[in-house]
């Protein structure tokens, strides 16, 4: 199944989100491995490797970390869960990515072409995990696309009904909630 060529319209809210944050992954992964590379050879003039630490940081604290954040709240994580890896209480969490994750999740696909265009940040993920430095990790080299809802175009699964189950549901091991 080529992922490229699904609907947008066949991928769940959840999907999306964790498209979105395994994208944000992959992309930040890609970039450690420029810098590692820069590291490895002779040509870097000064400040290459302050300016490269300065790019792989914003993707780290602001992309991955937002996008981490609104796939949680997308499953339905409570703010008091989210916030208690990072030191903050359920308000604070809150104040600090709930207007991103609100945001994220009013997007249209005029806005965004990753609501436009889902198939082709999977397809990214799914060739950076075929080739990228986790495929020599890992035994499985699971596809994200194998494990996502989009099939519901394949498989004729529902997908509001797959949006309405993660709506409300509290799934949180850290606080056991």
């Amino acid at each position: 199944m080529d992922v490229r060529s699904l609907p947008a319209d066949s991928f769940t809210e959840s999907d999306r989100a964790r498209i979105d944050f395994a994208h944000k992954l992959a992309v930040l992964a890609v970039e450690a491995e420029n810098v590692l590379a820069t590291l490895c050879t002779d040509e870097a003039v000064s400040g290459d490797y302050a300016v490269q630490a300065a790019v792989v940081q914003a993707l780290a604290l602001h992309g991955v970390v937002a996008a981490a954040v609104t796939a949680e709240r997308v499953r339905g994580t409570s703010w008091e869960c989210i916030g208690k890896p990072f030191h903050l209480d359920a308000e604070e969490a809150e104040t600090k990515w709930g207007p991103k994750a609100g945001e994220w999740r009013s997007r249209t696909k005029v806005q965004s072409d990753l609501v436009r265009n889902p198939g082709q940040y999977l397809d990214y993920v799914d060739r950076h995990l075929a080739t990228g430095a986790t495929a020599t990790r890992s035994k499985e080299r699971r596809k994200l696309s194998s494990v996502i809802d989009a099939a519901a175009s394949v498989t004729g699964r529902d997908v509001a009904a797959a949006d309405r189950a993660f709506a409300g549901q509290e799934v949180c091991s850290h606080c056991h909630r």
